[in-house]
């Protein structure tokens, strides 16, 4: 009943702070974001939005153009729906839950699992697998859900029921150019609760054409790209973060390829906390692994991460398979149980 309550009071608040925001107004944003911090319980989110209200000290900060542009550019019941789902079933009431399950039973549970279905296989999880993974998931606290395709996944189909049977969740979706079409931008936008983040190699007329769907159908969406020992000074140098900048997207993922040199990993990390520092450019920047294992530090002391391919077989981090169990063998705990027995716990 509480949390009911709350929802229901926040609700109303986001609402009255959006409508402030939409008349470029920075104290409606500062007010938005000292609502948040009064409801902030765990660790992770007092952490945001500390942060968050340090930033916005600098009146000429540019993620004040960031947040104008992203209220005025997208579905507003998008932005409060999938804000809600991360900021308080994921990372409080989830995150909440993790940590009691975690004390409970001896094993981490990651506060978000990935997808790879980029790698397609003879032998795939059908829909009631993919509903079974998140409904255990949900009971262990886990309400964010990153998912990766390209042109050849043909799934989409059940991947919208899954959507629409979890409103509760917020859902990531990482795809090529060349993997969403418009009829699909027309229902997914109906849910609610997913960002797009569209990958971007080079910037092209199919690239260029998703990004204005995107933007004429008030989406929230981002890019991402990944990077190599080859293009990693495209990056540090600022030549790859200049590209993006007049597209409006909201926030941009950069994720490191398997055999990147661990010391180029090193530097983009360095550059991804520098750029969000400096406040210089009006898109958020993340690290993909780096971001995910420190909001598991946050919430539950010990990074995890937690993956599945396309066909059930679990991915433990960037480049391995934990070959010896899939979900076609083992329930989610069980799995959890094996590969990630915990040593350190939150006080």
């Amino acid at each position: 009943m509480r949390q009911k309550l709350t929802n229901i009071i926040l609700d109303i608040a986001v609402d009255k702070g959006l409508k402030e925001i939409r008349v470029n107004s920075k104290r409606g944003i500062r007010n938005l974001v000292d609502l948040g911090a009064h409801f902030a319980k765990g660790r992770f989110q007092m952490d945001f939005y500390k942060m968050a209200q340090r930033m916005l000290e600098y009146e000429d900060s540019s993620y004040y153009d960031l947040i104008f542009n992203t209220v005025n550019n997208v579905d507003n019941n998008i932005l409060k729906k999938f804000g809600m789902n991360i900021g308080l079933n994921s990372w409080t009431y989830g995150a909440n839950t993790i940590r009691n399950f975690e004390k409970n039973n001896g094993y981490n549970v990651p506060w978000t699992i990935i997808f790879d279905f980029v790698t397609l296989t003879k032998d795939p999880m059908d829909l009631l697998e993919l509903l079974d993974i998140i409904r255990q998931g949900k009971e262990m606290g886990i309400y964010t859900y990153m998912i990766f395709i390209d042109k050849d996944f043909n799934e989409k189909e059940s991947l919208f029921e899954v959507l629409n049977d979890n409103t509760d969740c917020a859902f990531l979706l990482f795809a090529t150019p060349n993997s969403i079409e418009e009829k699909d931008i027309q229902k997914i936008k109906g849910f609610k609760n997913l960002a797009f983040s569209i990958y971007m190699d080079n910037i092209n007329e199919e690239f260029l054409t998703l990004i204005g769907l995107l933007k004429e159908n008030k989406c929230l969406y981002g890019i991402y790209s990944c990077y190599k020992d080859e293009n990693v000074d495209e990056i540090l140098n600022n030549d790859w973060i200049e590209k993006i900048i007049n597209l409006n997207s909201t926030y941009a993922f950069l994720i490191s390829s398997n055999d990147c040199n661990e010391e180029n990993i090193k530097k983009v990390s360095s550059y991804i906390k520098d750029t969000k520092t400096n406040q210089k450019y009006p898109i958020f920047l993340m690290d993909f692994f780096e971001d995910i294992k420190y909001v598991d530090t946050v919430i539950s002391v010990e990074p995890c991460f937690v993956g599945f391919l396309h066909d059930g077989k679990v991915l433990l981090n960037n480049s391995d398979t934990f070959s010896k169990i899939s979900f076609k063998e083992a329930n989610l705990k069980d799995i959890l149980s094996i590969s990630m027995p915990k040593v350190g716990y939150l006080k």
